[in-house]
């Protein structure tokens, strides 16, 4: 037992090193970031510009940076309470509603690029080391087993260390450019969110890396990894439709098997509903990841 976590110790640092002296890793990683911030960026910009626009028609003067006329509002009884008879929810409705509308910004566009940059680091890492043959000298040493378990742990922390840097540069962005920015708890709300995006990334880690385990060109895995997550998208939102009573609740089983059918409850701040959003998320990655397995153990390599 102690020899096998020793050699997983040792084939997960070496997947993590190894990435990070890929060039197509960096370079994703890269165009990821710089994605992801100039995205933030533009995304205060424009608050700015319409909270402006906003002072301008109450014929109030114009502040210099983003964030305050919203804070105001944000911290508004009265606003908050036009909120909940919107969305009729007033649970999530106060629970988003103290978290800060800077970081949940933040939270919503790592949300949205996670699935790109896991697809596009990940998706090839196995079925490269297949088809150029690598893989067969580390498999003398070690199972397939713990060999592709490495590479799920060694490209889930290196996704990590890419959203927790974006969240330490978007809080540098905000506090130079946001009222609501300038506040320890504005930047662990945005370190929450990236922790949460890692969690949503996950599940698609582990399509990835399954796709990678039954494909030998690296390309055609991105390709299908894609594709599985476009037919993911799709049966989540045909199942949300069509969802209901009697036979229709067979639906429900599109929205277990879909990270979109527990990506809403990541928002939430309670554990009663977030930490089984977690687990459901993790619980995907690792069911995507083993379905591949089942492919890559009888494997000819």
């Amino acid at each position: 037992m102690n020899t096998a976590l020793r050699q997983m110790r040792v084939l997960i640092r070496y997947e993590f090193s190894d990435a990070l002296r890929t060039r197509r890793v960096i370079l994703v990683m890269i165009l990821f970031s710089a994605t992801l911030l100039a995205s933030f960026h533009f995304s205060i910009r424009l608050l700015h510009r319409m909270e402006n626009q906003l002072a301008e028609m109450m014929e109030l003067p114009a502040s210099e940076v983003a964030g305050a006329t919203t804070e105001a509002l944000w911290q508004s009884e009265r606003f908050r309470n036009i909120v909940e008879r919107m969305t009729g929810d007033r649970d999530v409705v106060r629970e988003l509603m103290d978290i800060s509308p800077i970081a949940l910004m933040f939270g919503g566009l790592s949300f949205f690029f996670t699935p790109l940059l896991v697809l596009l680091t990940c998706a090839p890492r196995i079925s490269s080391e297949v088809s150029d043959g690598s893989a067969r000298y580390a498999l003398v040493r070690t199972s397939r087993l713990n060999w592709v378990l490495s590479k799920l742990a060694g490209q889930a922390l290196l996704i990590m260390l890419a959203l927790v840097l974006c969240a330490v540069g978007a809080w540098i962005m905000a506090w130079f450019q946001t009222v609501g920015g300038r506040s320890f708890s504005t930047g662990m709300d945005m370190l929450t969110f990236s922790l949460k995006a890692w969690v949503k990334g996950f599940a698609f880690l582990g399509l990835a890396l399954g796709v990678s385990q039954c494909m030998r060109s690296p390309n055609l895995a991105t390709a299908v990894s894609f594709v599985a997550w476009i037919g993911l998208a799709v049966l989540y939102n045909l199942s949300e439709s069509r969802v209901g009573e009697g036979m229709a609740r067979l639906w429900d089983l599109g929205l277990l098997l879909t990270p979109g059918g527990h990506q809403a409850d990541l928002w939430r701040t309670n554990p009663v509903w977030l930490i089984p959003s977690v687990l459901y998320m993790l619980g995907l990655g690792f069911l995507y990841f083993f379905i591949g397995f089942i492919r890559f153990r009888r494997k000819d390599l």
